[in-house]
């Protein structure tokens, strides 16, 4: 349970990096049948042009050699780029199944990150179902 603005909120996260050079993806309840991926980066560094709070961009996410791509959009208030997806989406099999994600925003000039998934099964099963979901085979 992380503390969000609306109150407590169900997160699986992973981060790579400690102190200022941290970099965290959390995946949480995003709403009606949603899973919400946040990703924040290290301190001063940021997707998003300064000039626009409404920035958005495509977001390709690689498990394991298998693409995903998903609109994300960055929002201003916490730094976060936020992209959502279906409970059923095959992503969310992939994250559970797989060894590691790289989340890639190919229309920008950042570079890759790449995040362990380690335990992601356990965590994605408790997250879908604290969301309200059955868990996804």
């Amino acid at each position: 349970m992380e503390e969000g603005e609306g109150g407590r909120l169900n997160t699986a996260s992973v981060c790579i990096g400690d102190g200022n050079q941290r970099s965290d993806l959390f995946l949480q309840c995003g709403g009606q049948d949603l899973i919400s991926l946040r990703l924040l980066l290290p301190e001063g560094q940021s997707i998003a042009p300064a000039d626009n709070p409404e920035f958005s961009t495509p977001l390709r996410l690689t498990v394991d050699g298998r693409n995903f791509d998903r609109p994300a959009r960055y929002e201003a208030m916490d730094g976060a780029m936020v992209s959502e997806f279906p409970f059923e989406a095959q992503l969310v099999g992939a994250l559970q199944a797989g060894s590691t994600v790289t989340l890639a925003y190919p229309e920008t000039a950042s570079k890759p990150i790449v995040f362990p998934l380690k335990g992601s099964r356990a965590a994605l099963d408790w997250l879908v179902e604290a969301c309200g979901k059955p868990a996804v085979q």
